[in-house]
C-alpha cells in the first residue's frame, strides 16, 4: 500500500490546462447550455492556458485545487480508497452551475481512478481516470460522463506542470473544514442566490464562538502569497481596516464593518479608495452556518465569487478558535 501511494504522490503539482477534447457537444447540451454558450466556449478554448489544477497527494488523501477560468477558486479532498466523500462539481462551470456530489477514489495500475454520484450516493455522475507521463511533466485525466438521456459522453483532459509553489499538507489541513457551495437561495430571501457553507455544528460550539473567531481572523490577517506587510487600523468597535503592502510595492485596502444585530460583516476591497467589490458574511443558526455574496460596483448581487471568501475566512477563524 506503501509503494502505492508514493507512486499517486508523483501527481503532486501544478498543472496548467492544454486541451479538452472528445464528445464535448453532448455533454455540455445534457447539461443545458445552449448553442450560443457552446460556441462562445469553443472559441475560449473552454479554459486551456487559463484553468489550473493543484493537487497534493499526501497522508492517503488526495487535495485539489482547481482555478477556474470566470468562476473562481474550488477546493476538495478525498481518502484514496475510503468511503464517498461530499465535493462541489465545477467541470463546466461557470456554464454548467456548481453543485454537490460524492467522490470515491483509488489508484489501480498507474492512475487515479475516481467516481462521482449524485447527491444520493445512488447514480453514478461521471467516471474519470488520472495519469501521467512517464517523464511526469503531463497530466491525463479520461472522464466519462452519464448523460441524462442515458448515454455517455467521454472527454479527455491535459494539463501540463508547470513551476508554482506547491501545496502543502500544513496548507491544506488548514482549508475550509467544511464544504461551501453557490448559487444557494439565500436565508429568509430564496428569491436571491448566496454561496452556503455546509454546517459548522461539529466545528464551532455557539455563533458567538465563531463570531469571535471570524473578528479574530480578519483583525490578524495573514499575509498572502505576494503580500510583505498589512498595517490595522481601528476606525470604531465594529469597524476597522487593514491596508495590505505587496511585494512590488502596491497596495490594497480591506474595510471590515459589523452589522451585529444581523450578524453580518461587509468586507470591502479597495485600491486607491475606490471600492471594487464589497463581500458580506453573515452568520445563520439552525443550523449554524455562514452565508455570502458580493455586490459589484454596477449594483449586481454575485454568490460564487464568495465561496473563496467564506471558505478562507472559516480556515483562518478555525485556526485562531483552535489556539484559544
Amino acid at each position: 500500500m506503501a509503494s502505492t501511494l508514493q507512486q499517486a504522490e508523483k501527481l503532486s503539482g501544478w498543472w496548467m490546462q492544454e486541451s479538452v477534447e472528445g464528445d464535448i457537444t453532448n455533454w455540455l447540451s445534457s447539461e443545458g447550455v445552449g448553442f450560443v454558450m457552446r460556441q462562445a466556449a469553443w472559441a475560449a478554448g473552454y479554459g486551456c492556458k487559463k484553468n489550473r489544477l493543484g493537487l497534493l497527494i499526501a497522508d492517503g488523501k488526495v487535495f485539489s485545487e482547481q482555478h477556474m477560468d470566470n468562476a473562481g477558486r474550488f477546493r476538495g479532498r478525498f481518502k484514496i480508497g475510503g468511503e464517498k466523500e461530499k465535493v462541489v462539481v465545477c467541470e463546466g462551470a461557470p456554464l454548467i452551475p456548481t453543485r454537490t456530489a460524492w467522490i470515491e477514489g483509488e489508484w489501480k495500475d498507474g492512475a487515479l481512478e475516481m467516481i462521482v454520484w449524485d447527491e444520493s450516493k445512488t447514480k453514478k455522475l461521471r467516471e474519470a481516470k488520472r495519469s501521467m507521463s512517464e517523464d511526469g511533466n503531463e497530466l491525463t485525466t479520461v472522464a466519462t460522463m452519464f448523460l441524462t438521456d442515458g448515454s455517455e459522453a467521454v472527454v479527455t483532459t491535459k494539463h501540463s506542470r508547470i513551476e508554482e509553489a506547491p501545496l502543502t499538507l500544513d496548507k491544506c489541513n488548514g482549508w475550509c473544514p467544511v464544504l461551501v457551495s453557490g448559487d444557494m437561495p439565500s436565508i429568509g430571501k430564496p428569491d436571491l442566490l448566496s454561496s452556503l457553507s455546509d454546517s459548522l455544528e461539529a466545528v464551532f460550539p455557539s455563533a458567538a464562538a465563531l463570531q469571535e473567531s471570524m473578528e479574530q481572523s480578519f483583525k490578524k490577517k495573514e499575509l498572502g502569497e505576494g503580500e510583505m506587510a498589512v498595517s490595522y487600523a481601528e476606525v470604531s468597535d465594529s469597524e476597522f481596516t487593514n491596508e495590505v503592502t505587496k511585494a512590488d510595492g502596491s497596495k490594497y485596502t480591506l474595510s471590515y464593518q459589523l452589522d451585529g444585530e444581523t450578524s453580518t460583516w461587509r468586507v470591502g476591497f479597495l485600491v486607491d479608495g475606490v471600492e471594487y467589490i464589497t463581500y458580506y458574511l453573515r452568520i445563520v443558526t439552525d443550523p449554524l452556518r455562514v452565508e455570502g455574496w458580493c455586490i459589484l460596483p454596477n449594483g449586481d448581487r454575485v454568490s460564487q465569487p464568495a465561496i473563496s471568501a467564506i471558505e478562507d475566512t472559516l480556515g483562518l477563524a478555525l485556526k485562531c478558535f483552535l489556539k484559544k
